[in-house]
Order: C-alpha cells, then sequence, then structure tokens
C-alpha cells in the first residue's frame, strides 16, 4: 500500500471516530473531542472542517460546540430526531429571534434537567442572561422543562417529580412542588406557557411534540417591563408557535427523505 493510501484510509478512519463520538456523546467541543480520539487540536480542527463542508457536522450558534447535521444521513441511521430539531433550531430560531427582537433557544429533557441545544442569546442586544449550548437547569424550573413534566402521564410525571425533590442540587429549587403541579396543569390546558417570576425577563415556551411524544421544547425571554402578558400571549406566542410547527415540519420532511421513523 503507498503512503498516500495508508494516509487516506487513516484520515477516514479519524473522520469516521469523530463521527461516532459525536453521535454517542455529542454535542462536543474541539477540545473535548480532541481528547476522546488522542489527537492533536490541530488534527481534530481539520477533521472538524471536512465535516462541516460535507455537511456531515455543524457549529452550533454562540458555542465551541459541534453536533451532526443532516448529511450524515447518507451514511447512517444513527442521526437521531435531536439531532434533526438541532439542524432545524440553527435554521429557524435566528428567524424568530430577529422578527420579534427576543432572543430564541432550544431546551431538550437530559435526564432531570433541561439542556440548552441551541441559543441566540449572543446574538441578541436584549438578552439580559446569556446562556450557551450545554447549559442546563432543573426541569421544574425552565419553561420547557414544565412543558416536557406536564406531556408525561401521570404516573409518569408523579415519579420524575418524586426524583426531582429528591435530588441533591447547588441551590434550592425556587418553586414548591405544589406550584410546579399548578404550572404543569396551565401547561397542559394551554399546550404552551409563560414563567413571570421576581426577576426582569420572563419566558415563554411551546413544546416540539414528534412522533407522539415531546422531544423538547422552544423558548423566548423577554423583558417583563417591555412587553405586558397581553402582549406576549398575542404577539409573540403565535410566532414562537409557527416556529415550533417549522421546527416539525423540518424534522418529518427529513424523516421522510430518508425513510426514517420519527423518534429518537
Amino acid at each position: 500500500m503507498t503512503r498516500d493510501a495508508t494516509g487516506d484510509l487513516q484520515s477516514l478512519s479519524r473522520g469516521l471516530a469523530a463521527l461516532t463520538a459525536l453521535n454517542e456523546r455529542g454535542p462536543l467541543s474541539l477540545g473535548d473531542l480532541s481528547a476522546m480520539l488522542a489527537l492533536p487540536r490541530t488534527t481534530t480542527r481539520r477533521i472538524l472542517t471536512t465535516l462541516v463542508a460535507e455537511n456531515c457536522c455543524l457549529r452550533l450558534p454562540s458555542s465551541r460546540l459541534y453536533a451532526l447535521a443532516p448529511g450524515v444521513q447518507r451514511l447512517t441511521g444513527g442521526y437521531s430526531v435531536i439531532d434533526r430539531i438541532t439542524a432545524a433550531c440553527v435554521q429557524v430560531l435566528p428567524v424568530l429571534s430577529q422578527e420579534t427582537g427576543w432572543p430564541a433557544s432550544l431546551a431538550i429533557p437530559d435526564g432531570l434537567v433541561m439542556r440548552v441545544r441551541v441559543s441566540t442569546d449572543f446574538a441578541s442586544p436584549f438578552a439580559l442572561a446569556r446562556m450557551r449550548p450545554g447549559y442546563t437547569a432543573p426541569q421544574v424550573e425552565t419553561t420547557t422543562g414544565l412543558l416536557y413534566l406536564a406531556s408525561l402521564d401521570a404516573a409518569e410525571a408523579a415519579r420524575r417529580l418524586d426524583e426531582i425533590y429528591a435530588a441533591a442540587w447547588r441551590s434550592p429549587l425556587r418553586f414548591a412542588r405544589d406550584e410546579v403541579e399548578r404550572l404543569m396543569a396551565r401547561a397542559r390546558r394551554d399546550h404552551a406557557l409563560v414563567l413571570q417570576r421576581r426577576f426582569p425577563e420572563a419566558s415563554l415556551g411551546v413544546p416540539l411534540r414528534i412522533g407522539g411524544r415531546v422531544e423538547g421544547g422552544l423558548v423566548l425571554r423577554y423583558v417583563r417591563s417591555a412587553v405586558p402578558l397581553a402582549e406576549a400571549r398575542s404577539r409573540l406566542l403565535p410566532r414562537l408557535r409557527d416556529a415550533a410547527a417549522s421546527v416539525i415540519a423540518y424534522v418529518a420532511d427529513q424523516a421522510a427523505r430518508n425513510g426514517a421513523v420519527t423518534g429518537s
């Protein structure tokens, strides 16, 4: 075998190893991926640059994290519904933020927390608190988390709440369980939720229901003094729901194109 052929095989092997790591552990930073592959950062950067060019991975906005992109569907069925949602939100959320003027994000359930996957916080001048992809918060303290809990059947929701309130958190949970259950009932009724706490920011969220279950949620955060609750419901909520519909349509289209079942 020639030296060039050996080098090509090594590059292919490294590229496949990077895709495997992103599929199993992603999103990942350049440093994380470099350590997992036991490769120099410069080599890992070249691999990621190639994968981005081939639409096999993408860099999440306002972060150092990389995730799988739709191009991997040409290679494997391991591209999950969460990956499809992420790819859709990279396109949809900047438009939503531009239209509304407020930061938008995608969060997905991860154990007992919600994890931000895509965020426009750093592109919005009106974000009071900026949360990068990878940021987590207890499900009972986030709009998207409450929407997710509200989507579970009664027994599963009760079990999940038991686990959340029994877990050791760095600071006490802000909401008592009875208040969380009232918020969940409101989320079930409205298929949306507004959280207005004592903070200057309020959050407005809608669920992403795909394949019969809630896979995550979209949220807009706005300054309470600038947007009355009635305006949030009449102006922001319809646009947020339109964005969610666009994400769901994208996921369905990608699944249909690749003969995949819509699901994780």
